[in-house]
């Protein structure tokens, strides 16, 4: 898991090592010029605070905390010309600036999570959730919306898909799901705590696991047996709204359902013309 999420999450923080954390993270590069005294003492801490800090962030110290964290930043400055994903307008911009910055962003989205495929990769995993009985879809919030979107495309090709919108009920699908079935989980962060139960559970059934998550080390990727990263710029806490992670979720779930519709493509075009012509056909009938 990237600094950032790692730093916004909290996970096990003590009190002092969340007050170092929030410093860094609204002060931006200006850490990368401070000591761990002088970090101590702006975050009203203790130098004990800001190496045990380190240690949780899986770095062995301060110094090297500086070096990681230097060149997480450089790869987000180094992204030129684009637009902030977290806030990619103003109050004062026009109506027009604002259409085009968030059809810039979403086309940086998806272009940055374009290049994170492996081709050999995704077109494994299509096969995977192709050739299983069924797809059940998990994730949380804008995650799930994404996955429901997925799911609604895979049933109109007559996919058997198992999914549910209300909160806390995936735990109970977990237990009831079917042998062979592939579950297809989205979490931005991969540390959102319904989704990780839910996976749990279909792990200690011994049942397959796909994952889309952010860039870097996360519980949902650990757990997963195949994991698609996405472009992973956005903030988890700090942001308008979560654009570039949907957009990205989106891309991904839309291209892995293209590479399942063209393995059968012209039976695949016949079924989705039947269906929208029965169901047309009942619309204009009423």
């Amino acid at each position: 898991m990237i600094i950032t999420t790692q730093l916004e999450l909290e996970r096990d923080f003590t009190q002092a090592e969340k007050s170092i954390a929030r410093y860094i993270l609204s002060t931006g590069d200006e850490v990368l010029h401070l000591s761990a005294r002088q970090l101590a003492e702006r975050s009203y801490t203790s130098s004990a605070s800001v190496v045990r800090l380190c240690h949780k962030l899986g770095i062995k110290g301060y110094n090297e905390f500086k070096i990681v964290y230097a060149g997480e930043l450089e790869s987000k400055l180094h992204i030129e010309g684009t637009v902030d994903v977290n806030y990619p307008f103003t109050d004062k911009d026009s109506a027009d600036h604002v259409a085009r910055a968030m059809a810039k962003m979403d086309s940086e989205v998806i272009q940055e999570t374009r290049k994170l495929f492996e081709p050999a990769y995704m077109e494994r995993i299509a096969d995977v959730l192709d050739n299983a009985p069924c797809i059940c879809v998990t994730g949380v919030g804008n995650a799930l919306l994404c996955g429901l979107t997925f799911a609604h495309n895979m049933t109109r090709i007559g996919k058997t898909i198992i999914s549910r919108e209300l909160a806390g009920e995936h735990i109970f699908i977990a237990n009831g799901l079917p042998k062979g079935c592939v579950t297809l989980a989205l979490s931005y962060s991969g540390e959102t705590e319904e989704t990780l139960r839910t996976v749990k559970a279909i792990k200690d059934r011994h049942l397959p696991v796909v994952a889309i998550t952010s860039i870097g080390d996360n519980q949902l990727s650990r757990l997963a047996d195949y994991t698609i990263r996405i472009a992973s710029r956005e903030l988890l806490n700090d942001k308008i709204a979560p654009f570039a992670s949907f957009t990205g979720m989106k891309y991904t779930t839309d291209v892995l359902y293209a590479l399942i519709f063209q393995r059968h493509y012209n039976d695949f075009v016949k079924v989705k013309k039947d269906f929208d012509d029965k169901t047309e056909s009942r619309i204009m009938a009423r």
